[in-house]
């Protein structure tokens, strides 16, 4: 993987807790926070999967009879479970 040093201004408040987190099972500062970039950029990129299945149901809503008799024809094939 090509890498690419890059400054990046800080709190110094948060300075001094990212380098105190990064004392606890990290090799490095770097480390510490590429991972909390690489966590952040799949938070968004979930919240996005989200929002468009969302929307995706809002622009073709769940029909009320089709739901129905799918449920109905999954409890015939499917096996009887236990909920006690």
């Amino acid at each position: 993987m090509a890498t690419k040093i890059i400054q990046v201004p800080m709190d110094t408040a948060l300075l001094k807790r990212v380098s105190q987190r990064s004392r606890r099972g990290f090799k490095s500062r770097a480390d510490f926070i590429r991972l909390a970039c690489e966590h952040y950029l799949q938070t968004l990129d979930l919240s996005d999967a989200e929002r468009r299945y969302a929307e995706g149901y809002l622009r073709f809503p769940e029909d009320d009879a089709l739901a129905r008799s799918s449920s109905k024809a999954a409890a015939a094939v499917l096996p009887k479970e236990d909920w006690t």
